[in-house]
């Protein structure tokens, strides 16, 4: 079985686009000058708030219509999250859902 980013597989996205949900919205995976960078914040891991952070502020650095992916449950996005907020804020970028992101790219 294929499976996707995000832990979807071709029957996952199927079903979800059969129950109305055509688009599948996977977070930003680009390149800077380290090489791969990804918007996944990797809370999921167990990692300590300054990763986190880090990861974060790193796919931020993309620039405007990047997306990332916290988990509310994850202490180290718990631990960092005011301190994320302020970084975006001072780099110019505007938190928006992902429905308003795609509403500002014409869909």
């Amino acid at each position: 079985m294929a499976c996707a980013l995000g832990a979807r597989d071709d029957g996952v996205l199927e079903a979800a686009a059969k129950a109305g949900w055509p688009l599948h919205i996977f977070w930003t995976i680009g390149q800077d000058a380290r090489g791969t960078v990804t918007g996944d914040s990797g809370d999921w891991r167990g990692i300590a708030g300054p990763e986190v952070y880090a990861n974060t502020i790193r796919a931020a650095g993309l620039g405007g219509g990047v997306i990332t992916v916290s988990h509310c449950d994850a202490q180290g996005t718990a631990d960092t999250l005011r301190d994320t907020i302020r970084a975006y804020r001072a780099q110019g970028l505007r938190i928006v859902t992902v429905s308003e992101l795609l509403r500002g790219m014409g869909r």
